[in-house]
């Protein structure tokens, strides 16, 4: 292990979200015969993911760089680096980004990685900009999809040689849960007769779950019999279920706050939505693939690297509840389509989007930037 090169991945959080569960399966796949792996997260909290990692004996380092910098902060970051004599340090999300990069080469680091986990629409201008001064920083940017990279290249001329794109992968065995679909729905206190649609996310503007609330109104004069299931939790928690409430919709939506368990919530779901205003590359929705559901999503970048419209699931416009009603409607009510669907899109995903093909790809990388180390 001496002479292994040493990869450190730096997080602005470790709580379970998309970007978080790729950093735990590349820590965990990576080479340990070639690279010694570690972590580093921005904020000081012990996050779920953080506790897999240590579990997996990956040494995780909490610092608290995000809230109110300040120089002291910021070197304890400095320091960290040069104790541990990193030789690559993989940067993820904004604060990870911005935060590594600059420390990275204050402090003579050999190599920057950074991957770009999604382009956010609503990007505050001075994000843009300092996004923008620190890329240069950084000799390889990974793109999780094609759409990420095209928003790289067009916003900040970033050179092709220096983008490469990896779409994001999931474990696919942890998808394959030894439970019946009776006894998911028994577990998740659903109605065996009821049509269970789910969907997984943060409860925020991003997710869109408040066009979904408009949606389910919309959907339920027609087929009384759904049940709608949301993983997830976030600053919109309380807002979203006041305003499925004050519909009349609190027993028909279900918010199941942070689901342990997500491959037996898909287990127990007939269908799989993804409301999004924008996206990455969605992790819940390739799972969702993953397991064979019929899966509606709205046609924004991510969600379209993923969904091929018509054979692997179903593109509808973003931000229009009659839209998404009408796309699941359809595959409600066309049972023969939405197996066919379901089948095709679990065939892509599992050929796509295997975790394994993920690392090895990363592992290219972290070669050949392993010779400047």
């Amino acid at each position: 292990m001496r002479n292994c090169i040493h990869i450190m991945h730096l997080i602005t959080s470790l709580e379970p979200s998309g970007a978080e569960r790729v950093v735990y399966e590349l820590a965990t796949r990576t080479d340990r015969s070639r690279f010694a792996v570690s972590a580093a997260c921005i904020r000081a909290v012990r996050g779920e993911v953080g506790q897999w990692l240590e579990r997996a004996g990956i040494r995780v380092h909490y610092l608290d760089v995000k809230s109110k910098f300040s120089p002291a902060k910021f070197f304890s970051l400095v320091n960290l680096l040069k104790r541990e004599r990193v030789k690559i340090l993989h940067t993820h999300l904004f604060h990870g980004d911005q935060a590594g990069r600059i420390a990275a080469r204050l402090t003579g680091v050999p190599a920057v990685v950074s991957t770009e986990h999604i382009v956010e629409r609503r990007r505050l201008p001075w994000r843009t900009v300092i996004n923008a001064m620190t890329w240069r920083m950084a000799d390889k940017i990974i793109c999780v999809s094609n759409s990420v990279r095209n928003h790289l290249r067009t916003t900040h001329r970033i050179p092709p040689g220096r983008l490469a794109v990896i779409p994001n992968g999931i474990d696919i065995e942890k998808l394959r849960v030894p439970i019946s679909k009776t006894d998911a729905r028994r577990k998740f206190r659903l109605p065996e007769q009821a049509r269970v649609v789910a969907s997984a996310g943060r409860l925020d503007y991003q997710k869109g779950y408040d066009l979904l609330i408009h949606t389910v109104l919309i959907l339920i004069k027609r087929f009384p019999e759904l049940v709608f299931c949301i993983a997830g939790d976030g600053p919109d928690n309380e807002n979203l279920a006041e305003q499925a409430r004050g519909m009349g919709l609190q027993n028909i939506i279900r918010f199941l706050g942070q689901v342990n368990n997500v491959p037996e919530l898909l287990q127990a779901a007939d269908f799989y939505v993804q409301p999004s205003r924008w996206e990455g590359h969605p992790l819940a929705l390739i799972e969702a693939m993953a397991v064979g559901l019929p899966v509606v999503a709205t046609d924004v970048p991510g969600n379209r690297d993923a969904i091929i419209s018509e054979e692997t699931g179903i593109l509808v416009e973003v931000e229009s509840p009659e839209s998404l009603a009408a796309g699941l409607g359809y595959i409600i009510s066309e049972e023969e389509k939405a197996a066919k669907l379901g089948a095709a899109a679990a065939a892509f995903a599992n050929r796509e989007y295997d975790a394994k093909t993920m690392a090895a790809r990363y592992g290219k990388i972290y070669e050949e930037l392993g010779k400047k180390a």
